[in-house]
């Protein structure tokens, strides 16, 4: 399943590291847009969410939704919508 990962870190100066390390330790990914990534895993939604809410602070927000083929519409990079074609 492929995931669209977004979130609003809101606190000043967040480290954003622990962040990038958990997003990636649960698949394959793609950071294509700066508060925006593509998550291939066989991972649950609610894991997925639940996993990344260990990194971040409680007054943080994240959304997380699963794309399909032909769900989105998108200016990008060639290469992100050819990771996400391949993927869907």
């Amino acid at each position: 399943m492929v995931y669209i990962i977004t979130y609003d870190l809101r606190k000043e100066g967040q480290n954003y590291d622990a962040l990038y390390k958990k997003i990636m330790s649960l698949g394959q990914t793609l950071h294509p847009l700066q508060n925006l990534w593509f998550l291939d895993t066989a991972y649950s939604l609610d894991i997925v969410r639940d996993q990344i809410k260990t990194v971040v602070d409680s007054n943080d927000y994240i959304f997380t939704a699963q794309l399909y083929k032909n769900s989105y519409s998108a200016w990008m990079l060639t290469s992100a919508h050819d990771w996400l074609n391949a993927r869907l």
